[in-house]
């Protein structure tokens, strides 16, 4: 891949399968209660820039998720995210530079 070829239709996939397998290994709990990551969507990227033969792609998305307890019961809502990850030239995800997650609309929600 070129640095011009780093689109949000051209990362989704792999962000999906990073950001899920993040998920699956324990970030998709608060509150004692497991939360289901169901989609990523509103992808937009910030910045692309090379180092060596790979790339930092940052920029922001959604989390469509949804989180199921005894009390309060079934909450569904969007979690915003800023990422920055480091892509190879094939544009699989090599590392993670930073993840944020604003968990303040869950917050809100269980209250």
């Amino acid at each position: 891949m070129r640095k011009e070829d780093f689109t949000p239709d051209a990362i989704h996939d792999e962000l999906w399968r990073y950001e899920l397998q993040e998920y699956e290994d324990g970030l998709g709990k608060l509150g004692g209660g497991k939360i289901v990551l169901r989609r990523i969507a509103d992808i937009e990227i910030t910045t692309v820039s090379e180092k060596d033969f790979h790339f930092i792609v940052d920029g922001t998305a959604t989390l469509e998720v949804t989180a199921d307890w005894e009390i309060p019961g079934e909450w569904s809502g969007d979690l915003p995210m800023k990422f920055s990850y480091e892509f190879d030239s094939d544009g699989k995800i090599v590392s993670e530079v930073s993840c944020s997650i604003d968990y303040s609309a869950f917050d809100a929600g269980v209250d």
